[in-house]
Parts: structure tokens; sequence; C-alpha cells
């Protein structure tokens, strides 16, 4: 399941501006039966798009709640590898732990202590990017560089499902079109289905 999640201390662009849902303590409510159905609903306008043996990256990914609805979304063996980036290890326990409980999605899963404003992933390495409630969670200086990296290793033609917080403005998605990722469809408000131009 991924390499082991190492004790460090979330890098500068998280620290301090972290929710409560993106706090180890409080992540359970992340995992809510409401929450879990409105992220199906965003995550449903993806599914066609998963051709089999992609790579999912989840960035941001806390417990992994997130991807695990989507694996259970998709036709089993669809996805050839799964990515869950978090700058908290202890977020990434919390979803290796989640990910052991049955029924157990696919994998392989790659578990990593990362900074979505420095991915640790190759160009155009990932197929489809979840990037659900993670710009609410950084700096707003380290915003550019999360929307750049994550832009980066999302291959031409590749799709990112982003969500924000309805408190948090809406130019999030302007960004990521000057970025080079186009809106292609609004599942639901603070939600958008984007494709990477070729």
């Amino acid at each position: 399941m991924g390499d082991r999640p190492s004790r460090s201390r979330p890098p500068d662009s998280v620290r301090g501006r972290i929710p409560l849902p993106g706090r180890p303590r409080w992540a359970w409510l992340l995992g809510t039966g409401l929450r879990r159905w409105r992220i199906r609903r965003i995550l449903r306008s993806v599914v066609p798009h998963v051709a089999s043996g992609s790579t999912i990256l989840d960035v941001g990914s806390g417990p992994g709640y997130d991807a695990e609805e989507l694996a259970r979304l998709l036709p089993r063996g669809q996805v050839g590898r799964w990515v869950l980036l978090d700058p908290q290890p202890e977020m990434l326990a919390q979803a290796r732990r989640n990910l052991a409980r049955p029924p157990t999605p696919e994998g392989p899963w790659a578990l990593i202590v990362g900074d979505a404003a420095a991915l640790p992933l190759r160009d155009g390495s990932a197929d489809v990017v979840l990037s659900l409630g993670v710009l609410c969670c950084m700096a707003e200086g380290s915003v550019p560089a999360a929307i750049a990296e994550t832009t980066r290793a999302l291959r031409p033609g590749g799709w990112l499902v982003f969500g924000i917080p309805p408190w948090r403005r809406e130019g999030d998605i302007e960004r990521w079109e000057q970025a080079g990722v186009g809106l292609v469809s609004r599942p639901r408000r603070g939600a958008a289905l984007l494709q990477k131009r070729l």
C-alpha cells in the first residue's frame, strides 16, 4: 500500500491555515454520510473519463475518503494506480487504516507525504487529479504554486475534479483556466470538472 508516512511538520504552505476537517483529530468529519453523498455527486462527473489503467492522484487526500468514494463508483480493475498525497503523516496513517477495511478498494495505492505546492511527481504522470477542499487549506501565497504543480503533474487531456467550500471565492476556477486547465462542467456549486488542454 505504498511507503510508510514519516513524522514531519506540514509545509509552510499549509501550516496554520487548516480548517477543522483538515486536521487529523477532526478528519472523521470528512467521512460523514452527507459529505460522502456530496462528494459522490461531484465525482460522478469524471467517471466516464477514467480510462482503464489510469493513474489517479488525490492531492490533499486526508484520510482517503474521496479516493475511496471514486473507487466505489468505478468498475473493478479500472484504475492502474492510486496516489494519495497529503502533507500530514497522521492523515495518511488514517488513510492506510481506512483502505485496509473491507471492502478494500483495488490498488495499488501509494501514500505520499508531500506538499501540493511542490508535488514529488513526474510531469504528466496523472490521468485524473482530485483536488477537493485543498486550496482552502493553503496559505494564499502558495495557491498559485499548487495550481501550477497540479497542472504540471496532470497529463495533457487529463481530468481535474476541483472542489472548494462555499465560503471560498469562485476565482479559483479562473486561476485553473489561466494555468491551461479548461472548465468542462460544474456538477454543483463550488465544484468543477476541468480538462487539461492538449
